[in-house]
């Protein structure tokens, strides 16, 4: 593809990366077995995560670009990317995961650090101040108290909006990194079925629920 290259693909989504490596592109996937399902699938995913990002954007500030095909820039418009894309420019990803639980009284936060083959380590408080501090952040305590407190209020939002719709959340992580500006953004594709569990997988019902 000209001026992208893949560089994952996995089960949910394939990520593409420009070459330039000023942007990424999450191409979304569906899990039917049926080509046209799967697909139909992959465009109610992508309309999901546009929505949340736009809810959610005066809570954190996102990397999205473009979300819509009038958005898209023209090497993201062939029929491979269409409708099912969510383009986004290039963060400094923090390898942890802000993994949210939800008790009957309260909202969990626990930090989860994201290895290079893919495993998942918990992490106490100090322990996740030294991965920030390990990734050249300044300021490690704070940031730190930011990522927790971002993502409580982050997964409070939704988890209320859902609500009152009658979609419940139970659990999600979110990822998150910094622009070129040092400046911390949320990232990754933190809506989506892959990172929120929802209370039903029916992708068009959660989609009529939160947001028609």
């Amino acid at each position: 593809m000209e001026n992208w290259t893949i560089i994952r693909g996995k089960k949910e989504k394939e990520v593409w990366q420009s070459l330039n490596n000023k942007c990424i592109a999450f191409v979304f996937k569906g899990d039917s077995d049926n080509e046209e399902t799967a697909i139909a699938e992959a465009k109610t995913i992508t309309q999901i995560f546009a929505r949340w990002f736009e809810l959610t954007d005066d809570l954190v500030p996102n990397a999205v670009l473009a979300a819509t095909a009038e958005e898209m820039p023209s090497s993201l418009n062939d029929a491979h990317f269409a409708e099912r894309t969510i383009e986004m420019f290039t963060l400094k990803m923090l390898p942890i995961r802000a993994h949210m639980t939800a008790t009957e009284s309260s909202n969990i936060f626990a930090p989860k650090l994201v290895l290079n083959n893919g495993e998942i380590r918990d992490l106490d408080f100090e322990e996740l101040v030294d991965i920030v501090a390990e990734a050249g952040i300044q300021n490690e305590y704070l940031v730190a108290d930011e990522l927790k407190d971002i993502s409580m209020k982050l997964f409070c939002f939704c988890r209320d909006y859902a609500e009152k719709r009658g979609v419940k959340i139970s659990e999600a992580y979110y990822r998150f990194g910094f622009d070129s500006k040092g400046k911390l953004r949320l990232g990754g594709d933190p809506f989506t079925p892959n990172a929120v569990n929802y209370n039903t997988l029916d992708y068009n019902e959660i989609y009529k629920k939160l947001f028609s």
